[in-house]
């Protein structure tokens, strides 16, 4: 199946009650980091959260929101959502990995270029993973992201 680049094919987060939905996810990340805190044993402050494609976009949210202590974003397929560039001025900084495909048709390879920018520009390390496909997380980036997170 082809998607049209220029719809959204598969949309969780909407515009109906999009602040809410926002809450929620960060609610819930919030009570699940509570929970594995509780039952696992992992160093707390080494927490790397991955989203793809509107994923990112939460992923990002959830750092900047202090909720949950974030060490790092790896941001697959995603933008940088204008309602989280005011709160990385005040966030605590965080790593952030772009993963990317060149021949993404629903969230163009400049997206990633400008989240890079801007990211950089406010002091946090940013680095970008590209690859040839489309939107999708590749087998090679699945290393990029393993290696990425264990120079930290």
């Amino acid at each position: 199946m082809q998607l049209d680049p220029k719809k959204v094919g598969c949309n969780w987060l909407t515009m109906y009650e999009k602040e809410n939905s926002i809450r929620d996810f960060i609610g819930y990340m919030t009570l699940l980091n509570a929970r594995l805190h509780e039952r696992e044993s992992f160093d707390h402050n080494r927490i790397y959260v991955l989203g793809f494609s509107q994923g990112g976009a939460m992923a990002y949210r959830l750092a900047v929101s202090g909720a949950v202590p974030v060490r790092g974003v790896i941001a697959c397929g995603s933008d940088l959502p204008s309602d989280v560039r005011d709160p990385l001025g005040t966030a605590t900084p965080f790593r952030v990995l772009l993963v990317h495909g060149d021949n993404d048709p629903l969230v163009p390879v400049e997206k990633a270029e400008e989240a890079e920018s801007e990211l950089t520009d406010r002091g946090y390390a940013a680095e970008r993973f590209r690859h040839e496909e489309g939107h999708t997380i590749p087998s090679e980036a699945i290393r990029a992201i393993g290696e990425w997170i264990n120079r930290d």
